[in-house]
């Protein structure tokens, strides 16, 4: 039988992280997640052997295409180094490691395109409507930066020039000022 969603002060279900489409919803063309340093350098400047191409977040989404990448504000020296232990636990040379300082913050600094999700348990609802039992496991539930949650499957990584602007939880819109920005950046 599939989930019966529940929703409590929050347009996600708790049980499988489904949120349901909103109607009549303008299209958002330009949308940005936020990620805290140095897990967007991982997501964008790494060489293709070592890139992060799985988003790890614990909730779900129906967001697909191109997302604009900010990197938050803030960065405490604990999250820079257990983000740099985890990246060497996967592979990534200590060469690699960007150094703390040299990290930019508070901007949107490149892009991806999310073409899947990971459901919790590394599984993949293979076709509109499966229930809970017939969910498949996902293809690329075994890459080794894919932690066991809600894992955002991206291609198309790259770095852009730093823009600044102020960032939020979630799917954020990104605002018109900074979209003016960065027209002509190749999205």
């Amino acid at each position: 039988m599939g989930c019966d969603h529940k929703f409590i002060d929050s347009p996600r279900c708790l049980k499988c992280g489904w949120t349901p489409p909103r109607r009549n919803a303008p299209p958002v063309r330009h949308v940005a997640l936020s990620l805290v340093q140095p897990w967007a350098h991982f997501m964008l400047c790494l060489p293709p052997e070592h890139i992060k191409l799985i988003e790890n977040r614990d909730w779900g989404s129906t967001v697909r295409g191109p997302v604009w990448v900010h990197a938050s504000k803030g960065m405490t020296k604990r999250d820079y180094e257990d983000a740099c232990d985890f990246a060497v636990g996967v592979g990534v040379p200590h060469s690699l490691l960007p150094p703390m300082a040299s990290l930019p913050r508070g901007g949107i600094v490149g892009h991806f395109t999310i073409t899947d999700l990971i459901l919790p348990g590394g599984k993949h609802i293979g076709k509109r409507g499966a229930r809970r039992e017939d969910l498949q496991p996902h293809p690329r539930a075994g890459d080794r930066w894919y932690m066991g949650g809600f894992g955002y499957v991206t291609e198309g990584n790259r770095p852009v020039p730093f823009v600044p602007c102020k960032g939020a939880l979630g799917f954020w819109r990104v605002p018109d000022e900074v979209v003016r920005t960065l027209t002509g950046v190749d999205h």
